[in-house]
């Protein structure tokens, strides 16, 4: 390989932790520090149904245990969220984060978590055009070209708003109220 084409390559080398459970709130708030104190870049969680924290509030906590460490799925079925649930939860643990957030979806592949949950366990071509489709929404939720209207199979919606810019107005407001609670009143705001 060529110089000029190693050097344009070349990224730093991250470790990262998947991590499904904790006991208590306070050894999953440790651990996430812990992980965040030894240079680790990320903690993932998976997303199934079987004993493991649901993955969207323990990513939050993670992320506001910590100031540095990343938080990611490994990786979110489409088929147990709406799209546009999704693409809002991830932009507002985005905000809140500070951008911390490192989205994974896939179409869906543990036939137990199907069978736990009743949804339909259906063959892997179905499963992923759901997942090309679920992708191209949650896609044009999180850019900042407007509003999104989609109409397939079997999603269907009508100018849904772009959840990042939701997502930043929540986190605004959020900030004046801790400015607000610690004294800090910004009156024309």
């Amino acid at each position: 390989m060529s110089d000029s084409r190693s050097a344009a390559t070349t990224r730093p080398f991250r470790f990262g932790a998947q991590l499904p459970r904790a006991a208590s709130a306070e050894e999953w708030v440790a651990t996430a520090r812990e992980l965040e104190d030894l240079g680790y870049s990320t903690l993932f969680m998976p997303d199934h149904f079987d004993d493991q924290l649901a993955p969207v509030p323990a990513l939050m906590a993670a992320a506001d245990a910590t100031t540095t460490l990343r938080v990611g799925s490994l990786v979110l079925d489409n088929d147990y969220k709406h799209p546009l649930v999704l693409a809002k939860e991830a932009a507002t643990i985005d905000v809140l984060s500070g951008g911390r957030l490192e989205l994974g979806l896939g179409a869906g592949w543990m036939k137990t978590d199907y069978e736990q949950s009743g949804i339909p366990y259906d063959r892997p071509g179905v499963r992923i055009d759901r997942f090309v489709e679920g992708l191209a929404i949650i896609k044009g939720l999180l850019s900042d070209d407007g509003p999104v209207t989609f109409a397939g199979e079997p999603l269907h919606g009508h100018r849904a708003r772009g959840h990042a810019q939701a997502g930043a107005e929540a986190a605004s407001a959020d900030s004046h109220r801790r400015r607000r609670q610690a004294g800090a009143v910004d009156r024309g705001a």
